[in-house]
């Protein structure tokens, strides 16, 4: 895996205008010496977002999310963050350097140039898919399927779609002409692997897979005659990972991230069906089942998800997996049940996308569509049908990600069953400790463990914050003299990047390991707090560490004289020596006690 180098890390930060990058999604307004806007990560009336140039950080108040500019890339584009730093050195003319897998630039390298090759490659290939469709007459079977299903000439427009001609050789021959070698071609997805010449996808309606920035990394074909699977989707590559992608992601963000909801649907057309409507939220997990890939993926786009799968038995369990999967990952789901067999694109041809739209607002609890089911497979009049239905249940509440989700849905659940909640909890525990869970531990829903805030935390940060005022700090106090766990971080974290002489925020940053902590320095940067009066609150904070620590030390040196026992202790320490240390702490903090008074 390549790594990117730390100087072309710093240089690309550095160069990186936050505001120009930030401004691209979110209108800034001037705000101090920085700048505030609505949050595009929640929905908000009152702008809650801040934007603080000179520290490189953004900040949310409402929602707590912050970072520099890669985290904004990475949160707003879901991009991985390699990936937001390639975007960021492309924005300002920086040529990035890696290290490889094998631990050299020329490694790393050679593996951005094969995979930049394949982007260039499935580019030039949806483009002449695009071309075959609309323009020769090979496609025209293609298009008389899309016209009979109802898709609109801007759908295939936005999406791309394209036509695979029937000749299996035709596409080996048109890349070779353009120059790739047949060891590429047979890396690429595109071909068979038993006969490398043959194309994987022939006579086919062509829908471009793409990534979170738009660009084309697969493609899923829809067959037009012939005998074969009616759906097909390019093998894994290089550049393309099933289980880690979702068809229609990058059309739908914006919409995703504006409503904070994704429409997850089962095929290519059921998605083309829903955005013809205005449902522009859709997506689909490419013939798979919804993995947990797929809903990391959304969780940086959603906090809710809404699954619409075929309403036949195949297509409900289906739903029913799902829904363990968004649970496990911390996200809320609903179920779009379209009755009468249909599915959306069907709906959407016959019926048209303003009746498909007023359906899809007809959606139920995740919660409730799981009991439903339960309820229906079996005979719960019956002590051991009820039993059993409850029984049920419990790999679905395997999944859920935290014990308020479970205490709720335990209640939920005996008020439909008619049951005891303490009874259902009882025997889920018994199948939780018998380890018959199905699905795996549960993911934690990603929220960032909360953080008291103290006045110790409160001056460390004001240090933090103000470059230079770290060593008066260090030289009146060490990290033990520090009550909490979260301050001694801090205090660690500041004397490593004194020594090696870093005074930037995101040095800071680096070494925090405590999520809480960082979310906390990068709230105070946005906020300005400790801009002003900085000197008096670190000196009043040393001061109180201080007298803490000394008071500390003064009832432990009390207690050793009460409790001293000359014929016991003489070995280890003398009476004059205990004396001697408890006059010391009394004069230190006398000290302490004049210096707030020649200052206050």
């Amino acid at each position: 895996m390549k790594r990117i180098r730390k100087d072309s890390l710093d240089a690309v930060l550095s160069r990186t205008d936050l505001a120009a990058v930030i401004g691209e999604y979110v209108r800034l307004q001037r705000s101090g010496s920085g700048y505030k806007g609505l949050c595009p990560f929640h929905n908000e009336k009152t702008p809650s977002f801040n934007v603080v140039p000179e520290k490189g950080l953004f900040y949310c108040f409402g929602c707590q999310k912050g970072g520099d500019a890669i985290a904004f890339l990475r949160e707003i584009e879901g991009l991985t963050f390699v990936e937001a730093v390639e975007r960021l050195a492309q924005k300002a003319g920086i040529q990035l350097e890696y290290e490889g897998s094998d631990g050299t630039p020329d490694e790393a390298a050679r593996e951005t140039r094969e995979r930049d090759s394949l982007y260039e490659l499935y580019e030039r290939l949806t483009s002449a898919f695009q071309w075959l469709l609309r323009e020769h007459p090979s496609g025209k079977p293609a298009r008389d399927y899309l016209a009979r299903r109802k898709v609109f000439r801007e759908t295939l427009d936005s999406f791309r779609l394209g036509y695979a001609p029937r000749d299996r050789r035709w596409l080996f021959g048109f890349l070779r002409k353009k120059g790739y070698s047949p060891e590429f071609l047979a890396a690429s997805g595109l071909f068979s692997r038993e006969y490398p010449d043959r194309a994987f996808f022939a006579d086919r309606v062509m829908f471009p897979i793409t990534d979170s920035r738009g660009r084309t990394v697969a493609f899923g074909g829809r067959l037009l005659e012939g005998e074969g699977p009616k759906y097909l989707n390019s093998p894994e590559s290089r550049i393309f990972h099933k289980q880690d992608n979702l068809f229609a992601l990058s059309a739908a963000a914006m919409a995703i991230r504006r409503d904070r909801t994704a429409l997850v649907c089962e095929g290519y057309m059921d998605v083309l069906a829903f955005h013809q409507a205005g449902l522009d939220n859709a997506v689909a997990p490419l013939g798979t089942a919804f993995t947990d890939g797929q809903a990391r993926l959304l969780r940086r786009y959603a906090d809710k998800v809404v699954f619409c799968f075929d309403s036949d038995e195949a297509g409900r369990r289906a739903t029913e997996k799902a829904l363990m999967t968004a649970a496990r990952n911390g996200l809320l789901a609903k179920v779009l049940v379209l009755e009468g067999g249909k599915d959306p694109a069907e709906i959407s041809e016959t019926l048209g996308g303003e009746e498909l739209k007023k359906l899809s607002t007809f959606t139920i609890n995740g919660d409730d569509f799981v009991v439903r089911r339960a309820r229906a497979a079996q005979d719960t009049t019956t002590a051991e049908g009820k039993a059993l239905a409850l029984k049920s249940l419990f790999p679905y509440m395997s999944a859920l990600d935290s014990e308020i989700r479970l205490s709720e849905f335990a209640d939920f659940a005996a008020r439909e069953f008619r049951s005891k909640t303490d009874r259902i909890l009882a025997d889920f525990e018994k199948f939780r400790a018998s380890g018959s869970r199905t699905e795996g531990i549960p993911a934690t829903d990603g929220r960032i463990p909360a953080l008291r805030p103290n006045s110790d935390l409160a001056f460390l940060a004001a240090a933090a914050l103000n470059p230079g005022q770290f060593a008066a700090v260090r030289a009146r106090m060490e990290a033990g003299d520090l009550d909490d766990e979260a301050s001694r971080e801090l205090f660690l974290a500041l004397e490593e990047c004194y020594r090696n002489d870093e005074s930037d925020l995101d040095a800071l940053l680096s070494r925090v390991t405590n999520p809480a902590l960082r979310n906390y320095l990068m709230e105070k940067a946005a906020s300005g707090e400790f801009a002003i009066q900085v000197d008096r609150l670190i000196r009043d904070g040393i001061l109180n560490v201080r007298e803490r620590s000394l008071e500390r030390r003064r009832f432990r040196v009390v207690r050793q004289i009460a409790e001293y026992d000359a014929e016991r202790d003489a070995d280890s320490v003398s009476m004059n020596d205990l004396l001697y240390e408890k006059m010391f702490i009394d004069q230190e903090l006398e000290k302490i006690k004049e210096e707030r008074n020649e200052r206050s």
